[in-house]
């Protein structure tokens, strides 16, 4: 099922291409940063994976395409992984920003395995947290949200969002799993408003 006219992916075809369609990186960032530029004026990557219970059926290849993505980065960019749980925003190692290292990736492997999706979340609860934790170094950030879209309110998820990053320095895309008409409208409406694309990923047995 597709839906409107919006990217769609087919899980096994896309896994070596990972998000190649919201990512886009090299258009947005004109190309990979160079090993030497400081790490305050790198563009910095972040993967949002909502680890709602009502995402169980999604959340393994949320994982796998995180982690496909990552393994494509070069050691000059630089990454963090934040898992929206039930009981709050879980990031990787101390929450700073990585560099895209082997062995980073190595953890970043090993940090999402023991991720798992359960219970209920307040999305704009835990996208707060980690808004905060990102104003913190003046560089362009862009941020991957990997969800069905079935967020608890969507109404505050949507000012949470708005509030966050009035200066639009955040560009956000989002990834859907499922088919949810609702889930859709909201991560295109997230993705419109802030200078992001809409990917959504289509199962074979679709």
């Amino acid at each position: 099922m597709t839906l409107g006219r919006g990217p769609l992916m087919t899980f096994r075809r896309s896994l070596p291409i990972i998000l190649a369609v919201a990512v886009c990186c090299g258009s947005i960032c004109g190309g990979d940063p160079p090993t030497s530029q400081p790490a305050a004026s790198r563009v910095r990557f972040v993967y949002v994976l909502d680890a709602a219970g009502n995402n169980i059926d999604h959340f393994d290849l949320m994982k796998k395409l995180c982690l496909s993505s990552i393994a494509n980065m070069t050691g000059g960019q630089l990454f963090q992984v934040v898992v929206l749980t039930h009981s709050g925003p879980v990031l990787l190692g101390d929450g700073s920003m990585l560099a895209a290292t082997d062995q980073n990736k190595l953890a970043a492997a090993a940090f999402l395995k023991k991720q798992k999706a359960f219970g209920k979340i307040d999305h704009a609860k835990g996208l707060l947290k980690m808004f905060s934790l990102l104003g913190k170094t003046p560089s362009l950030t862009i941020m991957h949200l990997l969800s069905n879209g079935l967020f608890a309110d969507n109404g505050k998820l949507l000012k949470t969002i708005e509030e966050q990053n009035r200066r639009k320095r955040i560009a956000i895309h989002t990834t859907q799993f499922g088919n949810s008409v609702v889930g859709a409208t909201v991560l295109r409406k997230i993705a419109k408003q802030n200078g992001g694309k809409y990917t959504r990923v289509q199962m074979e047995d679709e």
